[in-house]
């Protein structure tokens, strides 16, 4: 909703400021930062309706060549402007039409008005909580069967879920009053608490109605990554300057006010090279000793207030272990990082990168290829939190859409995460 309403008042803006130039209002758009493809198309279109094509830089128009440019594979991909505005027009007069009667637009092209669809029972979904299917705990979801009918309508709602989930109830009588709607809430549960966890979950809610009529819906839930977290750790003194500590070694006892680095009271220190547990053993396998925590991430991204209140720079070692059921192959890591990062793919060292960035989910996050073939795969990630304002953040993409296809995500969707062990479950988050 507030982005919504940052659009609202930056292209208003925009329009107030440009004064009817369709090229200021565009570069009051872009400088205005935030949503600026949104927010510029927004504003130049309604510029354009007040206009018309005269309003428009006549460069512009010749640069496009009364082409329509689209990054996706959609019907008007290759058409000329003026055939997609003219369809465009005709879908409104139509809609006029259909919706308001009362309303005459005069010149408009003659349309055939289509039929409206039949009013028939329909299933709608919705998600009190995260729509996250967790290792244990149950995922609540809300099925609303609405009738649109002037007759009540008597059915069963019937429930299909993966093998390896437990939907509750997984069927049940419902009565429908006439223009009315029903609810039901069902709760959805692993069976298997210790199996592998996928991240792709889809679930069919189906309504068979006592005169034959049937309706289906397909609704999902997406699997919560399985993360063991290490730390945090951190030096109390800088050891870029001195590798022993300077207020507790051989010849001194004293407060670090008294050691002339009163500045290692206020701060700690870290260093990605800096081994702050035993790397060489985490790589291969989970060190129940250091206490680590068992993180269940309904998001690819994990900020601090995820980590518990510790305050200040700290090393943390992101540990996680999934493979693919889906599309295997060669496949890229996307890692959102705001500090040093390095990473370990089944022992082996990946990357390591340095310094302070913004952080970036894909456009520009690292990227560390890795092959996926129905093994598991092992990650370990160290990462440097600075700041206490941390994030990171895992991507796993897929082939993605070499074709620019509606409806086709470049995510790879077909990965299942293996609970962390016994020895290393605390609290989830």
């Amino acid at each position: 909703m507030k982005r919504l309403f940052r659009n609202a008042a930056l292209v208003l803006m925009a329009l107030f400021l440009g004064g009817g130039d369709f090229r200021q209002t565009t570069l009051l758009c872009a400088n205005g930062g935030w949503d600026t493809d949104c927010t510029a198309a927004t504003a130049c279109a309604l510029l354009a309706v007040m206009l018309g094509t005269e309003g428009l830089p006549s460069e512009w128009v010749e640069r496009l060549d009364n082409k329509l440019i689209s990054d996706l594979n959609v019907r008007h991909k290759n058409a000329l402007l003026v055939d997609f505005a003219e369809e465009t027009c005709r879908v409104g007069v139509e809609m006029a039409a259909a919706r308001n009667p009362l309303i005459e637009l005069t010149g408009a092209p003659a349309v055939t008005v289509r039929p409206a669809p039949r009013a028939a029972v329909g299933i709608e979904v919705e998600y009190p909580a995260d729509p996250v299917l967790w290792r244990e705990r149950a995922t609540p979801v809300r099925l609303i069967v609405r009738n649109p009918l002037s007759g009540p309508a008597e059915g069963v709602l019937r429930l299909t879920a993966p093998s390896e989930v437990v939907c509750d109830p997984a069927e049940a009588k419902i009565v429908v009053p006439a223009k009315g709607q029903q609810e039901l809430t069902i709760s959805v549960v692993r069976r298997d608490a210790d199996g592998w966890l996928a991240d792709k979950n889809l679930f069919e809610a189906r309504w068979m109605e006592r005169g034959g009529e049937e309706v289906a819906r397909t609704f999902g839930l997406g699997g919560a990554r399985q993360w063991q977290v290490y730390g945090p750790y951190w030096d109390a003194w800088d050891r870029t300057r001195t590798p022993v500590c300077p207020y507790y070694n051989e010849t001194t006892r004293c407060h670090p006010h008294r050691a002339n680095c009163a500045a290692d009271s206020y701060t700690h220190y870290v260093q990605l090279d800096r081994p702050y547990l035993d790397e060489s053993r985490l790589v291969h396998e989970d060190i129940p000793s250091e206490l680590p925590l068992c993180l269940e991430a309904a998001e690819d991204r994990i900020t601090a207030s995820q980590l518990g209140g510790f305050v200040g720079p700290a090393v943390y070692y992101f540990v996680r272990t999934f493979r693919a059921c889906g599309p295997l192959g060669d496949f890229s890591l996307a890692f959102g990082r705001v500090g040093p990062l390095r990473v370990w793919i089944d022992g082996e060292e990946a990357a390591a990168h340095e310094g302070f960035r913004p952080w970036c989910p894909v456009e520009f996050a690292e990227m560390i290829g890795v092959k996926l073939d129905g093994h598991p795969r092992r990650l370990v990630v160290k990462a440097l939190r600075l700041t206490d304002a941390f994030t990171f953040s895992l991507m796993v993409l897929g082939t993605g859409d070499p074709e620019r296809k509606r409806g086709i995500s470049w995510m790879h969707d077909g990965l299942e995460d293996r609970p962390v062990g016994e020895a290393g479950r605390g609290e989830a988050v």
